[in-house]
């Protein structure tokens, strides 16, 4: 079975993962079918194209000859709404035969390729090329039947204006046959604005951004209930840990005073003996070992009645700096390098237990530090807060332990019981401030205690 922790973890972050996965597909959803509709565009402005031209070749006939102005108005009036802007008939060697509307780009601009778009501005220009010429009837020269028959004689050149004169013979008149081949028919030039195309991008455009912000607006509330759910989860663990802290304290309360009485007992005659075999040197030791494990039981019980202590602090102006250094001097100054260049004079603190917080944190740095080092201890005031900082050259803290520090009866010593950082954070609390582990980046551990002014 999976640890309930590591099933809270999971909950919480697939509650933020599976609205980011969601949000990013809908965007990426979205995006998709813009780039697909913007490859469309093309193929609905072709289509666009071609029913225009094919309204207009409607108007007119091809033995009735090109469409006339007035026939290219009638149809710029029927396709204006659909966005034709111009159309023009144009002769074989492209030159304007008739037009209707007005163009976008100078008659001298170089005509765009058959059937292909140009796009100017927002306009598109279409060149329709000829329609294809009928085939030669049966019996002509051009069909297989009237290879058979006989060639028949030219004509006689008339004689006349027609004679080829120093200006060569007159141009070939629209339809007739020239130097190239056969007739050939007139093609049209059509400007229109692409407004399906557009309006299927705008669509597109706007549907993007519709799905962009639905997405965004489903992270950003994803966020927040994930940041409700957590903060949720940590009153929860922190008021089970209260509760886990209560009941520890009313049994150590328990435990710490029905001890207590008989231990002192055993005290005084472990210490009466122990001077009543003084001369005796092997019972002198086995009585003052008796005595040493039952001091040592005795700090034991005494810090089991700090740890279930609850009762208010008693604030009165103190040096906090002069606090610290007695504290040192309780253990081992010479090892205790002190800072007190940024100390406040005074400071409202309860400075009995404020004595104690110092000695348990001072203590802790002391052991973790090998006998040779020194540990680091500054008093300052920052942002108007006592902010008192101790570092030790030990290992440092563990990662996976960094969180369980301060709980009680948590300890890596033979000889520690788990209650000095306990009490200490209690202490700290209870003056409204706070405490805080760390490991320094040059090595070893740093406890940061952070108190408010009273």
């Amino acid at each position: 079975m999976k640890n309930p922790s590591r099933l809270q973890r999971i909950s919480r972050w697939g509650m933020l993962a599976v609205p980011m996965v969601l949000g990013l597909a809908l965007i990426a959803s979205s995006w998709l079918n813009h780039f697909n509709a913007t490859h469309l565009v093309d193929d609905l402005t072709r289509g666009q194209a071609e029913g225009f031209a094919r309204d207009i070749r409607e108007v007119s006939r091809p033995e009735q000859g090109p469409p006339r102005s007035n026939q290219l108005e009638s149809s710029l009036a029927s396709g204006r709404a659909w966005g034709l802007r111009y159309v023009a008939v144009l002769n074989p060697h492209g030159g304007l035969i008739s037009e209707a509307g007005e163009s976008a780009l100078p008659a001298s601009q170089p005509l765009p390729k058959p059937e292909q778009l140009q796009y100017v501005g927002q306009r598109v220009r279409w060149l329709v090329p000829p329609p294809p010429m009928p085939g030669p009837p049966p019996g002509s020269l051009g069909s297989p039947a009237g290879l058979a028959r006989p060639f028949p004689p030219p004509p006689p050149f008339p004689p006349g204006p027609f004679e080829m004169g120093p200006g060569g013979p007159p141009p070939p008149p629209v339809g007739s046959a020239d130097h190239d081949g056969p007739p050939r028919g007139h093609s049209m030039l059509i400007e229109f604005e692409p407004l399906p195309a557009r309006a299927l991008i705008e669509r597109s455009e706007r549907t993007v951004l519709l799905n962009i912000m639905a997405a965004i607006v489903l992270m950003v509330v994803a966020v927040f209930l994930w940041r409700l759910y957590a903060r949720a989860q940590e009153a929860e663990s922190h008021l089970a840990r209260q509760k886990h802290l209560a009941v520890l304290g009313e049994m150590s309360a328990v435990l710490a005073h029905e001890i207590r009485n008989p231990l002192t007992a055993v005290k005084g005659h472990a210490q009466l003996i122990a001077e009543r075999v003084r001369d005796d040197e092997l019972q002198n030791r086995w009585a003052t070992l008796m005595v040493d494990h039952v001091m040592r039981l005795e700090r034991l019980v005494n810090q089991l009645l700090d740890f279930s202590r609850t009762r208010e602090v008693l604030r009165k102006p103190v040096c906090p700096a002069t606090l610290l250094d007695e504290a040192g001097c309780e253990l081992d100054r010479d090892r205790i390098d002190l800072d007190v260049t940024s100390a406040p004079a005074t400071w409202d603190l309860d400075p009995e237990r404020m004595n104690q917080v110092f000695v348990n944190v001072l203590q802790n740095a002391l052991q973790a530090s090998p006998k040779s080092q020194q540990v680091d201890a500054v008093v300052s005031e920052e942002k108007g807060q006592l902010v008192v900082t101790v570092r030790d050259r030990g290992e440092g803290i563990p990662p996976e332990e960094v969180h369980r520090i301060f709980e009680p009866f948590h300890t890596k010593r033979v000889r520690g019981t788990g209650l000095g950082l306990t009490v200490a954070k209690r202490i700290v609390e209870l003056h409204g401030g706070d405490i805080e582990a760390s490991n320094h980046p040059e090595g070893g551990a740093v406890f940061r205690i952070t108190l408010p002014k009273g």
